[in-house]
């Protein structure tokens, strides 16, 4: 009986939160939230870096910040 009502509540909260995921975004929510969107209207991609991690980022001499990273972003 315990079996049961465990797998009979799994299946009652797997649903609701599948019901609840799927109403929570659409397809529209979605669309209107692309960050790929964003980026195009803003004309740029901006980037944060930390420049401690030594290839990816660090400092030349004039204090720019140049690596692997920076490449690729570029």
């Amino acid at each position: 009986m315990k079996k049961v009502l465990f797998a009979l509540l799994a299946l009652v909260f797997v649903g609701s939160f599948c019901v609840g995921t799927a109403m929570a975004f659409t397809a529209e929510d979605i669309a209107k939230a692309s960050a790929l969107e964003e980026i195009l209207k803003r004309g740029k991609l901006l980037v944060g870096m930390e420049a401690g991690y030594q290839p990816f980022e660090m400092q030349d001499e004039k204090g720019n910040i140049v690596g692997f990273d920076v490449d690729m972003a570029y």
